[in-house]
Order: C-alpha cells, then sequence, then structure tokens
C-alpha cells in the first residue's frame, strides 16, 4: 500500500504551488506519523464523509493529471476504494452526503457503478472511460488484499 500513497502523493504534488522543499519535508513527516506504532488512527474516522472529502482532495488532481494525459492510480486507487467503501467493506459508511454514490456503486455492472460514482464526484468524470477502466482494475487489487491485523 506506501506505493500507492506515494503514487496520489506524486500525483497532487506535481499540481501544488508550494516549493519543492516544502512538499519533500511534509511527506517525510507524514511518512513518520504513518510509520509511528503509537499514533492510531481510526479507518472509520478516515472513511468519513468521503462524498465530501473526494472532491476536494482527489478529484483536482485527477483533473489535472487528466489534462496532461496522465493516467492518475493514485488517485484512481483512492476511489476504487471509496465505492468497495460503499459496497461495505470495511468500516461502516459515516457519511449522509454518499446515498447518491451508494446507490451508483450498487449498478449491475462494474463500468456503470464505476461511471455513475465518479459523476457524484464531478460531472462528466464518468464519461472518461480509460478511467473507468483503471478503476476497476484497481477494485480487483484492492478487494484481493487482506486487511492488517
Amino acid at each position: 500500500m506506501p506505493i500507492l500513497v506515494e503514487a496520489l502523493w506524486d500525483e497532487s504534488c506535481r499540481h501544488l504551488t508550494l516549493p519543492a522543499d516544502t512538499l519533500v519535508d511534509n511527506r517525510a513527516v507524514l511518512l513518520q506519523r504513518f510509520a509511528n506504532p503509537r499514533v492510531r488512527d481510526q479507518l472509520s474516522r478516515i472513511a468519513a464523509d468521503g462524498s465530501v472529502k473526494l472532491p476536494v482532495r482527489i478529484v483536482p488532481p485527477l483533473l489535472a493529471e487528466r489534462a496532461d494525459g496522465q493516467m492518475p492510480v493514485g488517485c484512481a486507487t483512492a476511489i476504487a476504494a471509496w465505492i468497495l467503501h460503499l459496497r461495505g467493506h470495511g468500516a461502516p459508511i459515516k457519511d449522509p452526503g454518499a446515498d447518491r454514490a451508494r446507490t451508483a456503486a450498487e449498478a449491475a455492472d462494474e463500468p456503470s457503478a464505476v461511471s455513475g460514482v465518479l459523476e457524484t464526484l464531478h460531472s462528466g468524470l464518468g464519461e472518461d472511460r480509460a478511467l473507468v477502466r483503471v478503476i476497476i482494475e484497481q477494485m480487483g487489487a484492492l478487494a484481493s488484499v487482506q486487511p492488517a491485523s
């Protein structure tokens, strides 16, 4: 999983206007925090309110990467994880704004489900067929990962 987090950070950092050394320092601090066994965070808290967090934290770098002709695998993985969460994998859903996305995630076929969820995040995003394919691939990869004990 660290590689996927790094991919998301790489994608995001390419579109931030902060000085490069600030970005490097901030990433180092985050890695240190994640590596510290005394710092405990609950997945349920992190997963809460994805319908608000994803449009602000994931969609902007995703759109910027797509505009640059890149496939943002880190962003796609975050969305894939959220779709699995909407389907009941992991922590209980605590997101009053997720009803539309949750309904979309339950569509009968994967492309329709992913496209529908993307539309709840940003109008027109569900039309990006290449992105939909990558998210479906990432959902398969994530579904096969066993949670850490």
